[in-house]
């Protein structure tokens, strides 16, 4: 890849590549990378990439919408305080990374053509609630709301059959009832259950033994209780149960 050139103190010293010489170094790998800095592209020369991650980049190009082969995008850092309309528009997306921005909200319009996420990452926003349309991506294997403000499990999880990882740590969650643990072990078969970090300060007791999660993540059930809950020691299918 060829580099512009300019010349300081005699001696010549490379500048950075122009976008679209970025764009053709990774042409082959179908996979492009922009971190730190910003800029606008109407369309993209390489239409059939499927990997996009921006970090840091706060003005999104507006040709990010129409890579339509699109099945794994990033936008981390960027600032973000609402979902991108455009963003159905990628509806072969798999892997949907949106962590680390402001988003107060998840515009589930915005989901409507994303039938085949199967990865969801919104962790380290500033979230309330997880919607209860959020059912609606019936593909879903792993979904990741740590790290926001969340204070309830919508009873519309139970319909994520395939779901086998949920990551709901360091929320504002002070009480999971016995009919939604219940309800959780029936439906689902997670693997990987995280609700540490969160405010619980009492759990309602279910009446049966549960196989919740293969590992259940918790370095404080409710913060300071040195006591396993029932229905994690009845948790058959455990492999790891971490004590306060």
């Amino acid at each position: 890849m060829s580099y512009l050139r300019t010349v300081k103190d005699g001696k010549r010293i490379p500048n950075l590549p122009k976008l679209e010489d970025v764009e053709n170094q990774k042409l082959q790998a179908n996979s492009l990378t922009i971190s730190g800095y910003d800029f606008d592209v109407k369309e993209f020369k390489n239409k059939v990439l499927t990997k996009v991650t921006f970090d840091k980049t706060y003005t999104l190009p507006k040709g990010l919408w129409t890579l339509l082969y699109l099945t794994h995008l990033e936008l981390t850092n960027c600032q973000l305080t609402e979902m991108p309309e455009k963003l159905a528009n990628l509806t072969k997306l798999r892997v949907l990374n949106l962590s680390n921005n402001h988003l107060n909200v998840l515009d589930i319009n915005c989901f409507s053509n994303l039938s085949n996420l199967v990865h969801l990452n919104v962790s380290h926003n500033e979230l309330p609630y997880i919607p209860l349309e959020i059912a609606s991506l019936r593909n879903l294997i792993a979904l990741d709301f740590s790290y926001n403000q969340i204070n309830s499990l919508p009873f519309t999880l139970i319909r994520l059959v395939d779901l086998k990882e949920l990551f709901i740590s360091n929320n504002n969650i002070k009480l999971l009832s016995r009919g939604v643990v219940v309800t959780l072990e029936k439906q689902l078969r997670l693997v990987k259950f995280d609700i540490s970090g969160n405010k619980m300060k009492k759990l309602e007791k279910p009446g049966s033994s549960l196989s919740l999660a293969t590992t259940i993540i918790n370095d404080s059930f409710n913060g300071r209780s040195s006591v396993i809950p029932v229905f994690v020691s009845k948790c058959f299918n455990c492999s790891k149960v971490n004590k306060c």
